[in-house]
């Protein structure tokens, strides 16, 4: 037996059984869990285990190299009982493998107002949307590293009229989920608010973003933004039709990482408690297998669409239209609605030479006379990214910064910090230089410029 109560929480893995947890969990005890967290111990990434990964218990079907999660079905006379259940946390599952009893329990503990998504394989879009409408109450949400097909999109979840009223929301995953979570948000509702957004992505395009941004203006209260992008980075994501070729970051054309191993494991599923279609859906129709979903794929390289038309490529896909990045241009006249209510902004960049200012322009439109704490983090990876930077429209954008001098109050904090490693005593000099002209500019601007942990590397 595994299960272990941490106070109030309760976290059950594979291991555990339905007869031991009815012992020591009785209606009255069950009654004190706040939290409980389903951990289905998937750890080798979605490819078939080791030998010794095989060894660490029932975690996998015999003579399959598939998730077992019957145990979660086992589980479904015993999770009635834990009716006080506020968070809920699964932790390393794949929907598609769990029973739909299993999967209609999980949403409907009358509390539950958390939940928290992590490693988690959600199979495709219809079912991610449905969990989540269904959560009647749902106020704090979640989501890092889930993932989905990026075929088998059903247009119907975009149906949902409830209000959406969110103490917090935090993204942080692949590229295609970004448009995926503004159409889960917005959907058909017309009362809709989220306090704090958190978004970490590693995607150049921020269009989906600024399209969040705008639907929730008028209630948010915090925004935190993490951006990672580095020299190997591309701007458009190219996205493939085959539903085995899938990447959790860039999906790129090579496929010669994938030929590690096979996916003729996968098609164990079918055999097994796979979604099946009356499950997916009610009504609308279903996307055939092998096309690209539009919603999933907003932008394809141009340049592979180019080769394919060249050699008379004959694949399906379904008229996934680019989705260019937003210009400079654009930025500028970006008219955000009102945020009267944003308080606070933080923001982490991990940047390159050729990335486009345009995340920290969007930063700067969003302060508000209300607005008291903006930290701007900004990150290179080397000195010579440090050097090869165009400073002026960076500058541009922190100098236009301004609010009221009645809205400036005691502890108002507005700092850009930059972030560089050096080599020896030259580079120091530089970098403090490049430094003391910023400060130089910024001098009785709204934000303090300092440069950190600024340190030598051996």
């Amino acid at each position: 037996m595994s299960a272990y109560p941490v106070e109030d929480e309760l976290c059950l893995t594979p291991t555990d059984g339905p007869l031991n947890l009815l012992v020591r969990y009785p209606p009255s005890r069950a009654a004190t869990i706040r939290t409980l967290t389903l951990d289905g111990c998937l750890i080798y990434g979605g490819k078939p285990p080791s030998n010794d990964d095989q060894s660490q218990g029932n975690f996998y079907l015999r003579g399959h190299f598939l998730p077992d999660h019957r145990w979660l079905s086992a589980l479904a006379q015993v999770l009635p009982h834990f009716q006080n259940i506020q968070t809920l946390r699964l932790h390393k599952l794949r929907w598609g493998y769990i029973k739909k009893e299993a999967r209609d329990l999980l949403p409907q503990f009358p509390r539950l107002v958390t939940v928290d998504l992590h490693d988690v394989d959600l199979w495709n879009t219809y079912q991610w949307f449905d969990f989540l409408d269904s959560i009647p109450r749902l106020s704090r949400l979640r989501m890092e590293d889930i993932d989905w097909e990026d075929t088998n999109h059903f247009p119907c979840r975009r149906e949902s009229y409830a209000p959406l009223r969110l103490e917090h929301l935090r993204y942080c995953g692949r590229e295609t989920g970004l448009p995926l979570l503004l159409e889960w948000v917005v959907g058909n509702r017309t009362d809709i608010v989220v306090r704090g957004l958190d978004i970490d992505c590693k995607t150049a395009n921020i269009a989906p973003i600024i399209e969040l941004l705008v639907k929730i203006a008028p209630g948010l209260e915090s925004f935190e933004f993490k951006q990672q992008l580095h020299t190997h980075a591309v701007p458009h994501s190219t996205v493939s039709s085959n539903i085995n070729d899938r990447d959790d970051s860039t999906v790129t054309s090579n496929n010669d990482d994938r030929d590690d191993f096979s996916f003729d494991w996968l098609e164990a599923a079918k055999a097994h408690n796979k979604i099946g279609p009356d499950d997916d859906c009610d009504t609308g129709p279903q996307m055939p297998v092998g096309t690209v979903c539009a919603r999933c794929a907003r932008t394809v390289q141009t340049s592979r669409g180019q080769q394919d038309l060249a050699h008379g490529s004959t694949r399906q896909v379904n008229s996934v239209t680019a989705q260019p990045h937003l210009s400079l241009q654009d930025a500028r006249r970006l008219q955000f609605p009102s945020f009267g209510a944003l308080e606070s902004i933080s923001a982490e960049l991990v940047w390159h030479p050729s990335a486009s200012p345009l995340a920290i322009e969007m930063l700067c439109e969003l302060v508000t006379d209300r607005t008291t704490k903006f930290t701007l983090d900004l990150q290179f990876n080397s000195f010579h990214d440090l050097l090869d930077v165009v400073w002026r429209p960076i500058v541009n954008s922190l100098t236009s910064v301004s609010i009221a001098a009645t809205s400036r109050r005691e502890g108002c904090c507005f700092f850009f910090q930059v972030y560089c490693a050096f080599h020896d005593d030259d580079e120091e000099r530089t970098v403090q230089r490049i430094m003391g002209r910023l400060q130089k500019v910024c001098e009785g601007k709204l934000f303090d410029v300092s440069v950190l942990h600024c340190q030598r590397e051996d």
